[in-house]
């Protein structure tokens, strides 16, 4: 049985098999993957895309876009960000492209912010997608679309609650 160190941590390459989809296990290896309470976290940082893109490579692959509910899962996404030396925004899976244009989260629940919010970052209204900002530790409103060069961001996935076998 082997062991390998994955961004600092120390897991047995059975749990990375076992919480990871084979594709992403396929394509990235455990360079760009990490595992937090028992979920597996992608950091696609090498391909941008807009919002539907990243959120469709996600499904494709069995997983969503990461939903980071509480600060612990949370301040761990910017952790992993920070040590793969990525200071930009990533898609998380939140959005308010919905009626009423409250925030949810990609299976629906609602968002329930802890301070982590910047509405300051940009054209406020036009921008209807999440991103996480390493930099700043918040969550950025960006437009989901590519109006705009920036529009395309790299993006981080969740495997959670299934096992791969």
């Amino acid at each position: 049985m082997s062991i390998i160190v994955l961004c600092g941590l120390t897991t047995n390459h059975t749990l990375l098999e076992a919480l990871c989809s084979p594709q992403a296990l396929y394509i990235a290896g455990p360079t760009y993957l990490s595992i937090f309470n028992n979920t597996c976290y992608f950091f696609v940082t090498y391909h941008p895309v807009v919002y539907e893109d990243a959120l469709r490579h996600c499904h494709y692959d069995g997983g969503s876009l990461a939903m980071p509910k509480t600060k612990p899962v949370n301040d761990f996404l910017i952790q992993e960000m920070r040590k793969r030396g990525y200071y930009k925004p990533m898609w998380i899976g939140m959005h308010s492209k919905a009626k009423g244009g409250s925030w949810r989260w990609e299976d629906g629940s609602k968002v329930v912010p802890w301070g982590n919010m910047n509405w300051l970052n940009g054209f406020g209204l036009a921008e209807h997608c999440m991103a996480l900002n390493s930099r700043d530790g918040q969550w950025h409103d960006m437009r989901c679309s590519a109006w705009f060069l920036n529009d395309e961001l790299p993006y981080i996935c969740q495997y959670a609650d299934q096992v791969y076998s």
